[in-house]
């Protein structure tokens, strides 16, 4: 796509600078060069999305996730591309099944980038090339197995209220602000988070995030009007 509109986000100033660069050179148009996703979200509000969204993931596996749900809920119209050391094949899994539309290795070469985000803006998935093989040596993962491990399962333990919580943590919001939307207190929200823990066999909320987002509970479809009362 010529002059795709693309809005860069890294944390380092200097390789969002040569990121810029080489994509201004290339035939996109840098409409957005930001340092995070806080700032994409509030400068992009408002206007036309864009075409490409290129995220630099420098956290933990679980934290990169959790912003690019945040990426994925706020640019629902754009691609999203995650510039990534790909060595976690669960990330690779896990970023696809939220509708990431490609995961580049941070250590691919110029050409390689470049023509990787056009076949994401052509509409071509892209992932690394150790993913195809992980996924022909490990194809015996995709065998059904023992159902009470299913996400279906667990997720039938879980209240109204809980399952209208744990839709909240996929989009990232507070316990004050799941208690502001339930009328309910923090410390109560706190109750219910450690309660849906429990029955999720998980330890913590960003563990409930990522698993929530990973099993299509983020794309559910809106969460009820009027939560059961406690």
């Amino acid at each position: 796509m010529a002059n795709a509109r693309v809005v860069v986000i890294d944390r380092d100033n200097l390789t969002r600078e040569g990121l810029t660069a080489i994509l201004s050179r290339n035939g996109f148009l840098v409409v957005g060069s930001m340092a995070s996703i806080k700032e994409a979200c509030s400068t992009v509000t408002g206007q036309s999305p864009p075409d490409l969204v290129l995220f630099c993931c420098h956290s933990d596996t679980d934290g990169a996730f959790l912003e690019l749900m945040r990426l994925r809920h706020n640019f629902s119209d754009s691609k999203l591309v995650a510039l990534s050391d790909c060595s976690d094949l669960q990330f690779i899994v896990n970023s696809f099944q939220i509708s990431v539309d490609g995961v580049i290795s941070r250590g691919a070469a110029r050409p390689v980038m470049l023509t990787s985000l056009r076949l994401v803006l052509a509409g071509e998935p892209v992932f690394p090339a150790i993913f195809v093989g992980a996924l022909l040596n490990c194809a015996h993962i995709f065998t059904p197995g023992h159902t009470e491990d299913w996400p279906q399962d667990r997720l039938a333990k879980l209240s109204e209220r809980e399952r209208y919580i744990l839709r909240l943590l996929v989009t990232g919001e507070s316990n004050k602000a799941i208690g502001l939307a339930l009328n309910i207190t923090e410390a109560t929200v706190k109750v219910h988070v450690r309660n849906m823990l429990r029955k999720l066999k998980l330890q913590n909320r960003t563990q409930a995030a990522v698993w929530a987002a990973a099993n299509g509970i983020m794309h559910a479809g809106p969460a009820m009007a009027d939560p059961d009362p406690i």
